[in-house]
């Protein structure tokens, strides 16, 4: 795939028009403008927020909340827009998803796409607790710039429908399991939690990431998951990419505490997060784990 090029073929024929905010942190302006051109290239029709690169508000990492939920809510009202895609992540949602009205602002859109990750998880969680939309956890756009080959072309296989190959993991807590994936980063994951926007998790196969946290935190992210009852009734979980987390050679031993206590199989090895190859995972679609090799259905 030549480099200038690369984003061609990503997209099914029923995304036509991307509508592209930040409603998190500022991104690399120069990262995104590249990221537009390569959409274009790829025939992607690409609305802009008004307030995408808005700097941040001293003492924030975000920009201004007002110009956040205006581009939020302009995209998702808009019926060209068929599918939102973020700048970055970085913190600020939670208080997107706070000042929307989902009664009123919000209709259902199941044909409308939303992929990110990161701090994106708080939008994808509210969006699977209304039902409302065809969620995808998976590379924001800078990250989409700066990604692997083999993030791209498991990314067009995922949007396309077809069926990536199996993927082996480490095994934590022996099992076979199957149900609907679910993903996100893990602290958010926490924090969405407590609110009204949690989504449901029985049943399903949840994969979980983090980045630039301490083993401390990873603990109390873990503990609050587990009291919050998070993982009651999941058919699986999946420890994926643990990002700068520190001291790097303590997280694998503390997953592998937590794991039998989640009471359920347990992985870990899938490469979703925020390393170079970042996997799209589709938030609808059945995964099995099979001997401890995954397979999407």
């Amino acid at each position: 795939m030549e480099m200038e090029h690369r984003f061609r073929g990503i997209y099914p024929e029923n995304i036509k028009t991307i509508g592209l905010v930040s409603p998190s942190s500022p991104p690399v302006e120069e990262r995104i403008l590249e990221g537009i051109r390569l959409l274009q290239d790829a025939g992607i029709k690409v609305k802009t927020g008004d307030h995408i690169f808005a700097q941040a508000v001293p003492g924030s990492p975000s920009a201004p909340l007002e110009g956040r939920v205006a581009d939020f809510r302009k995209m998702w009202n808009d019926p060209e827009v068929d599918m939102m895609v973020f700048t970055r992540g970085g913190e600020g949602m939670i208080q997107v998803v706070n000042s929307l009205d989902w009664a009123h602002e919000m209709p259902s859109r199941p044909e409308m796409w939303v992929c990110g990750f990161s701090d994106i998880t708080i939008m994808l969680c509210a969006l699977q607790s209304h039902h409302i939309c065809h969620p995808f956890a998976g590379p924001n756009l800078g990250s989409m710039v700066r990604g692997s080959t083999e993030s791209l072309t498991w990314m067009a296989d995922i949007f396309h429908g077809r069926t990536p190959a199996p993927y082996k993991l480490q095994t934590l807590v022996p099992g076979d399991c199957e149900g609907v994936a679910m993903a996100g980063h893990m602290e958010r994951l926490n924090r969405i939690s407590a609110t009204e926007f949690r989504p449901e998790t029985a049943g399903r196969i949840l994969f979980i990431e983090c980045v630039t946290k301490t083993v401390g935190q990873l603990r109390s992210f873990m503990d609050g998951l587990l009291q919050k009852g998070v993982f009651n009734g999941v058919k699986g979980v999946v420890f994926c990419e643990f990002t700068d987390c520190t001291p790097a050679e303590e997280v694998a031993p503390m997953l592998a505490h937590y794991a039998p206590l989640l009471g359920c199989p347990v992985f870990s090895g899938f490469n979703f997060g925020h390393d170079p190859v970042n996997l799209t995972i589709d938030l609808l679609r059945r995964v099995a784990i099979t001997d401890g090799v995954l397979t999407f259905a």
